[in-house]
């Protein structure tokens, strides 16, 4: 992801009531573990701020961000490959002056949830904002034998090539997509597969049990010309699911890519 050559959330602890970055709307509730603090995280020029927070000992910090980073940032792709300084980092100075969070209890459950709030909206964020990205493509994986098979079935989706063109293209392609799970090097029976795409203006079955269905090109291309597209895949399978986020490659992603000289 070489647009997003560093990845910055910053954790910040601070008595004052705003960030020098995008507002996201809304406010968490009061709670006895964070009082007059500041939530906030920023990848590259983006912030988010949110009035929620406290104290965590150290390794309980790394532990959480790790714990939220395996299902936000390490479900993002924009171009499969990966820059030698992607970073992600989280920072506390314990300016709030809250009781420090030392255990894996409630105080500590209750933080990594807010963490993950925040580090879902930076990892999407920066799936939308793929180097000449027009699209947001967001694909869950329902009905897997495992959580970490739908992972890497729907990593493999988002992650291809010809699906990102598809999507580029507006066109609502539901082989390309079996064939992007089909070398994911997971196991499933490609009979028992639906898929559908969605967006704001609209959703469509396209194939269901692993064969294509007639559908109305009309409505399918109006659904994939919005900016924000949802790959859905149902499996039949199981019970696990996972959502993963990526962006269409574009005429200007070469452009970009292949103007700039080293």
């Amino acid at each position: 992801m070489k647009k997003r050559a560093v990845w910055i959330l910053a954790a910040l602890l601070l008595l004052a009531s705003g960030c020098g970055g995008q507002q996201e709307e809304g406010r968490a509730e009061d709670s006895d573990v964070a009082l007059n603090t500041l939530y906030a995280g920023m990848e590259m020029s983006c912030g988010w701020g949110e009035d929620y927070m406290t104290d965590v000992e150290g390794e309980l910090l790394e532990d959480a961000l790790r714990e939220v980073s395996a299902k936000t940032f390490n479900r993002v792709t924009v171009d499969g490959d990966t820059s030698t300084n992607d970073t992600c980092c989280i920072l506390a100075n314990g300016l709030a002056g809250n009781p420090e969070i030392t255990s894996r209890g409630d105080a500590y459950v209750d933080f990594v949830m807010k963490l993950h709030e925040i580090c879902y909206l930076l990892a999407r964020s920066m799936a939308k904002d793929g180097e000449g990205a027009k699209h947001l493509i967001t694909c869950t994986v329902r009905g897997a034998k495992s959580e970490a098979q739908a992972e890497t079935i729907s990593k493999s989706v988002i992650s291809s090539t010809l699906t990102k063109a598809a999507i580029f293209g507006c066109d609502a392609n539901w082989g390309r997509v079996l064939c992007a799970m089909g070398y994911s090097g997971e196991t499933f029976d490609p009979e028992k597969v639906d898929v559908s795409f969605a967006s704001e203006a609209g959703e469509i079955l396209v194939c269901r049990a692993g064969r294509g269905l007639d559908f109305d090109e009309a409505l399918a291309k109006r659904i994939l010309t919005e900016d924000e597209v949802d790959i859905d895949i149902a499996m039949a399978e199981g019970d696990e699911s996972c959502t993963c986020w990526g962006c269409d490659i574009t005429y200007d992603y070469i452009k970009i890519n292949g103007d700039y000289r080293t």
